[in-house]
């Protein structure tokens, strides 16, 4: 058959503070400043078999293997709720970002499976009811506050208000493009975000660096923020706070942690360079640009 192909790129938080009090999923969310990158998730419906509504059902493979991502499986099912569709599902996940890191793979992950359903649907939903679902999708599993709402628009962004697509508040950016070297050393458990005192020093941490960025929109006030926010918010792991160090110490400026994750991101102009200055490990690295185009088909494939 032929198959609905639906890619989404990842995304990198700088910095963030958490906004989960409305009871509206579509109004919980983050505010916070990040950027899309070219590395993400490709999605596509592999198998479509119509049953009665109460025994549809959906599975995700990534590699050729059975994946658990319920972010996916939850977007997806949603699709086929909204739209009244009976089926089970079979969807083939491609990932180009280690999930767990703070690349935003979830979030890659449900809007990449349903927009690739959708389309397989024949696009009865729109892009805005797309991301909506995947928005509730990330929010009901606990993977993601504000990867979606910064993935809708793309490039870099900083989110004014909380909420999915056209609910929250959302501002465009932009830099010169470079070559971003993406360094993941350690997986970190986002279930430091439901303890009250350390929700509350990252809403602190986060508070000012909003109005801050706002003033004067550059990367490297982006990446000086996102540095300070990790400090401040206590979220930065020793491995990440040593690498961050000496980059800094070889001259490169515009670096971070990715938020939430055991990595860092540094733009640079000569990779090669860059990887013999700081002699860090291939195997944990990608090299990947600034993403500003969003969740687009692909197309049908055979």
């Amino acid at each position: 058959m032929e198959r609905s192909v639906a890619f989404c790129p990842g995304h990198v938080t700088g910095f963030f503070s958490i906004h989960d009090e409305e009871e509206d999923l579509l109004k919980k969310g983050s505010l916070g400043a990040g950027f899309s990158i070219n590395h993400g998730v490709k999605s596509w419906v592999s198998e479509f078999k119509p049953v009665e509504s109460g025994k549809m059902g959906v599975k995700i493979f990534s590699g050729g293997r059975l994946f658990r991502a319920e972010t996916s499986k939850t977007a997806a099912l949603e699709v086929l709720k909204e739209v009244g569709v009976g089926a089970r599902v079979v969807i083939s996940q491609e990932m180009m970002i280690p999930p767990g890191y703070g690349f935003g793979t979830s979030a890659a992950g449900a809007l990449s499976a349903a927009f690739a359903l959708n389309d397989f649907l024949g696009d009865p939903l729109s892009r805005v009811e797309v991301f909506q679902l995947a928005h509730k999708a990330e929010i009901v599993n606990g993977t993601g506050l504000g990867d979606v709402i910064g993935v809708s628009v793309g490039g870099f962004e900083i989110r004014l208000e909380p909420g999915a697509p056209e609910v929250g508040g959302i501002l465009n950016f932009s830099v010169s493009e470079r070559d971003v070297v993406c360094v993941y050393v350690s997986k970190i458990s986002k279930k430091v975000l439901s303890n009250p005192l350390k929700k509350r020093k990252i809403n602190d941490a986060c508070e000012p660096l909003i109005g801050k960025l706002l003033e004067n929109l550059s990367l490297e006030n982006f990446c000086n923020f996102s540095r300070m926010f990790a400090e401040k918010s206590g979220l930065l792991p020793k491995p990440i706070r040593v690498l961050l160090l000496h980059a800094l110490e070889h001259g490169y400026l515009n670096c971070s942690q990715v938020m939430l994750g055991g990595s860092a991101f540094f733009f640079v102009d000569d990779v090669e360079e860059f990887i013999r200055d700081m002699d860090i490990d291939r195997e944990k690295t990608f090299v990947t640009r600034v993403d500003f185009k969003s969740v687009r088909i692909l197309g049908q494939e055979d």
